[in-house]
C-alpha cells in the first residue's frame, strides 16, 4: 500500500473523520485571525511605495532595532553578544533584560534575516506575529473557558486590537512580547486544574510544567515589569484554580498539591534564568537601584478614565460593544470566573492610576517588585486581558439559551443602555453647543464632538444587537455576524493607522555627512552627543558612544558625568569628537557646521584627546566615590601622570617612569594590549568597569581594579607584557546553565508524565 493510500485509508475511519471535523472549525477561526492580522497591518506589509507605510521612528528603530541589529551583527560573527563597546562608553548588553538574547522568536528573526545587517521589516514582522500570536492564544484560552468559539474569536480580536497592545506596547515590543505569553500560561493552569479535578495528577503537573514555560517565555521577551505583572496574573489565577481543590484534599492530598504549586514558578524562573540573573546583577548595580516612591507611583489621571467610554482616547479604549459584553458577563451570570476576571479588571484599573490611589500604596510597600518600576499605567495589561476574558464571557450568554430569571435581568440591562443612549446623545449636544461658542480652531471642544458622535453611533448599533437577540432573532453564526462586524469596525477603525509614518523608519539610521566622517577615522575613540544623533545609533554605524538609550546605565557611570567637567570627562573616556549645541567648546576645534529645522549645531574635534590605554606611575587608593570624583574634577589633577584606585594594586610605584601601550585585538568581549615600560606602573583603560571581566599578564591571572570610579585598570610590572581581558561574566555562566537544566528536564518528564497516565 502507498504512502497515499495510507493517508485516505487514515482519513477513512470514523475517529479520524471524527477528530478533523471537531478540528475544522477552529482551523476557520484560526484562519479569520490570521486575515484580521494581515489586514489590522495591511499598510506595513504592502509592497506599494505610495500606501506603504513604516512603524514610527524612536524606541522602536533607537532601542529594539538597534538591539536586535546588534544582536545580530554579534552572532553572525561566532560571539555571544555579552558586552556592547557602542553605548554608555561600554555596557553589559545581554544583561540588560530588554536586549532578550535568548527571547526564541528574536533569534528565529535573526537566524533567518540577521545575517549582513537585520532589515528593519523582519523586526516589523516579529511584532506583526505577536500581534497574530495574543489573539489566538486569548481565543484557546476563552473558547476553553465558556464552551463557546465565537466567545473566544471575540476575546481574541478585543484583546490584540483594544487600544493597549495597539499603542506603544506596538513599538516598545518587549512589552507586547511580554504579555503575548500570558494568555497561554493561563490556559495550561486552567486545564492543569482540569487534570487534577480528573484525578489524573501526573497530567495536571505536566500542564503546570508548560504554563512554567510560558512565563519563562514572558521574561525572556525583555521587559521587567510586564513579566512582574504576567506573574502576579498567572499565580493568582492558580491560586484562584487550585484553591477550591486543596481545600477538598485530605492528608498528603493537601501536600501533594501544596508542593505543585512551586512547580509554575519555579520552571518560570528556571527557565529565564539565562536573562535574570545577569540582570538582576546590572539592575543593583544601575540607577534603577535608587527609584523612589514618587517616581515610581506615576500613572493615568482620574480624568483618563474618560477613555474607557469615548472612542478614540488610546490605551485604556477597549472597544464599546467589548465593555458592554464585558459589563453583561458580570450582571447577568455571575460564576466564579466572572467573578474573578471582575475583580481583576477592576484592581489593575486602579493600579494604573498610580500613587493617586491607596491600594498602589499598599503594593508599593506589601507587594514585592512594585517599587523596582515606574510608569504604573503599565497595568493596563491587566486590565485589558480581563476585559477581552469578560467580553467573551458576555458573547458566551448571549450565543446560549436565557432562563426565565436571566432574561429577566438581560430586559433591564438593555433598558439601562437605553438610557445610556440617550446620555450620549446629550453629550453630543452640548458638545456641538460648545463648537458654537468656541473658535473653529479650538481642537479640543471639535475633538470631543467627534468621538461623542462616534460614541451614539457605536452605543446605538451595540443597543440593536442586544435587543435583536432578546427577541430570539440572533444566535450562533448570525449572532456573529453581528458582533464581530462592528467590533472590528470600532477597533480597527481607531487604531489600524496609529504610531505609523510614511517616511522609512530605517532612514533613521541613513549614513550622514557627518557619520560618513566618523567612521573613516582610525579606531578606537569615542564620539559625545548631546542627543543630536538617535539614541543607540552607534549600534548600527558601529561608532562608541558616551550616551545611549535604555532603562538601565550604570549609577557609578551616571554619578561620573554628572560631576566632572566636560573636557575632563571627555579626557578620560577618550572622545575625539563632539556634537554641540555649544557654539563654542572649550577643547575643541570646530570640523563643520550643520543646520536642522530650528537652530544649529556644531562638530567639533577634541584638540588634546585622551588614549584608549596608557600608563601611569602614581596612584591614590581611595574608597569613597565622592571624594574621587571631587579629585577627578579638581584643575590640578593630571589624569596622564595620576589615578584613583578603589584598592590597593599590591605594587610598589615609583612615582615616575616611561613606557607605551600597543592595542593588538579589539572585539566587543575581549582585549589583548601590548605594554612596554621600565618601571612598575598601572596600566589605566577608558573601558567600563563591571563584574565579569578577567585579566591575564603573559597567560597569568591578574585583578582588574576600579580606576578613577568607572575605570578598568591592571598593575604591571616593569617589562614587556602581553594583556589580554575577556568578558566572562559568572552570573551569565550560571544563568545560561539552570535554563538549559530547567529546558532539558521540562522536556523529558512532560513526555514521560503524560503517556503514563494515558
Amino acid at each position: 500500500m502507498t504512502g497515499t493510500e495510507q493517508l485516505e485509508e487514515g482519513l477513512r475511519s470514523p475517529q479520524r473523520a471524527q477528530r478533523w471535523r471537531n478540528l475544522a472549525p477552529d482551523l476557520i477561526v484560526v484562519a479569520i485571525l490570521l486575515f484580521l492580522c494581515l489586514l489590522f497591518f495591511w499598510r506595513v506589509l504592502t509592497p506599494d511605495p505610495l500606501d506603504r507605510r513604516w512603524f514610527a521612528s524612536g524606541d522602536f528603530t533607537d532601542q529594539f532595532y538597534a538591539f536586535r541589529y546588534f544582536m545580530a551583527e554579534e552572532l553572525w560573527s561566532g560571539r555571544l553578544p555579552l558586552w556592547n563597546p557602542f553605548t554608555f562608553s561600554g555596557s553589559p548588553f545581554l544583561a540588560d533584560i530588554q536586549s532578550a538574547v535568548y527571547y526564541p522568536i528574536g533569534l528565529l528573526v535573526i537566524l533567518f534575516a540577521g545575517k549582513g545587517g537585520l532589515p528593519l521589516i523582519a523586526v516589523e514582522l516579529e511584532v506583526i506575529v505577536h500581534f497574530f500570536l495574543a489573539s489566538l492564544f486569548v481565543y484557546l484560552f476563552v473558547k476553553r473557558l465558556t464552551r463557546n468559539r465565537l466567545a473566544g474569536l471575540v476575546s481574541g480580536i478585543v484583546y490584540a486590537y483594544g487600544s493597549y497592545l495597539t499603542s506603544y506596547p506596538k513599538l516598545q515590543m518587549a512589552i507586547l512580547e511580554g504579555q503575548t505569553w500570558v494568555p497561554l500560561a493561563l490556559l495550561a493552569v486552567h486545564l492543569a486544574g482540569e487534570e487534577e479535578e480528573n484525578g489524573r495528577t501526573r497530567r495536571s503537573t505536566a500542564w503546570l510544567a508548560l504554563a512554567g514555560l510560558a512565563l519563562g517565555l514572558s521574561a525572556l521577551a525583555g521587559h521587567a515589569q510586564t513579566f512582574l505583572l504576567a506573574t502576579y496574573t498567572v499565580l493568582g489565577y492558580w491560586v484562584f484554580t487550585f484553591f477550591p481543590l486543596w481545600r477538598a484534599a485530605k492528608g498528603r492530598g493537601k501536600a501533594r498539591l501544596a508542593t505543585m504549586a512551586l512547580i509554575l514558578p519555579l520552571v518560570a524562573l528556571g527557565l529565564a534564568a539565562a536573562q535574570l540573573i545577569p540582570s538582576f546583577e546590572y539592575m543593583q548595580l544601575s540607577t534603577r537601584a535608587e527609584i523612589g516612591y514618587n517616581r515610581a507611583g506615576g500613572g493615568f489621571l482620574f480624568s483618563d478614565l474618560l477613555a474607557l467610554v469615548l472612542p478614540g482616547l488610546r490605551v485604556i479604549y477597549a472597544g464599546i460593544l467589548p465593555l458592554i459584553l464585558a459589563t453583561l458577563a458580570l450582571v447577568l451570570k455571575r460564576r466564579r470566573e466572572t467573578v474573578l476576571w471582575g475583580l481583576v479588571a477592576l484592581l489593575s484599573l486602579l493600579l494604573s492610576l498610580g500613587r493617586r490611589t491607596v491600594l498602589y500604596t499598599l503594593f508599593y510597600v506589601v507587594a514585592p517588585g512594585f517599587n523596582l518600576f515606574q510608569g504604573q499605567e503599565r497595568a493596563m495589561q491587566v486590565f485589558s486581558l480581563a476585559v477581552a476574558i469578560l467580553a467573551g464571557f458576555g458573547t458566551a450568554i448571549l450565543d446560549s439559551p436565557m432562563d426565565r430569571a436571566v432574561k429577566h435581568r438581560y430586559a433591564a440591562f438593555c433598558r439601562a443602555l437605553l438610557w445610556g443612549n440617550v446620555g450620549a446623545a446629550i453629550l453630543v449636544m452640548f458638545a456641538y453647543w460648545g463648537t458654537l461658542f468656541n473658535p473653529p480652531e479650538s481642537g479640543q471642544v471639535n475633538d470631543l464632538l467627534e468621538r461623542s458622535v462616534l460614541l451614539v453611533l457605536l452605543l446605538g448599533l451595540s443597543t440593536l444587537i442586544l435587543y435583536l437577540r432578546a427577541g430570539r432573532k440572533l444566535r450562533n453564526w448570525r449572532l456573529g455576524l453581528l458582533i464581530l462586524p462592528l467590533i472590528v469596525f470600532d477597533l480597527f477603525s481607531l487604531n489600524m493607522d496609529q504610531d505609523l509614518q510614511r517616511d522609512r523608519a530605517r532612514d533613521r539610521f541613513l549614513v550622514t555627512p557627518v557619520i560618513e566622517f566618523l567612521q573613516e577615522q582610525p579606531p578606537p575613540f569615542r564620539v559625545w552627543h548631546e542627543q543630536l544623533l538617535p539614541g543607540n545609533y552607534g549600534t548600527v554605524w558601529g561608532l562608541e558612544d558616551t550616551g545611549g538609550i535604555s532603562p538601565l546605565r550604570l549609577k557609578r557611570y551616571q554619578a561620573f558625568l554628572n560631576a566632572l567637567p566636560g573636557e575632563r570627562a571627555r579626557w578620560l573616556l577618550n572622545v575625539n569628537y563632539v556634537l554641540t549645541w555649544e557654539h563654542l567648546l572649550p577643547d575643541g576645534e570646530l570640523v563643520d557646521e550643520y543646520s536642522v529645522p530650528e537652530e544649529d549645531f556644531y562638530f567639533y574635534q577634541v584638540s588634546e584627546p585622551g588614549l584608549p590605554a596608557y600608563l601611569v606611575y602614581s596612584a591614590e587608593v581611595e574608597e569613597d566615590d565622592a571624594v574621587v570624583l571631587q579629585r577627578l574634577a579638581s584643575s590640578d589633577f593630571d589624569p596622564q601622570r595620576q589615578a584613583f584606585l578603589a584598592e590597593d594594586p599590591g605594587l610598589g610605584l615609583a612615582g615616575d617612569g616611561a613606557g607605551s601601550v600597543r592595542i593588538v585585538e579589539r572585539t566587543s568581549n575581549r582585549l589583548v594590549l601590548e605594554v612596554d615600560t621600565d618601571a612598575n606602573g598601572i596600566l589605566v583603560l577608558s573601558e567600563i568597569d563591571y563584574p565579569g571581566w578577567q585579566a591575564t599578564v603573559d597567560g597569568h591571572d591578574t585583578p582588574i581594579l576600579r580606576a578613577n570610579t568607572i575605570l578598568r585598570a591592571i598593575p604591571i610590572q616593569a617589562g614587556v607584557h602581553q594583556v589580554e581581558m575577556v568578558f566572562r561574566s559568572r552570573t551569565v555562566l550560571a544563568g545560561f546553565a539552570l535554563s538549559v537544566l530547567t529546558l532539558m528536564v521540562v522536556l523529558i518528564s512532560v513526555p514521560l508524565l503524560r503517556r503514563r497516565e494515558q
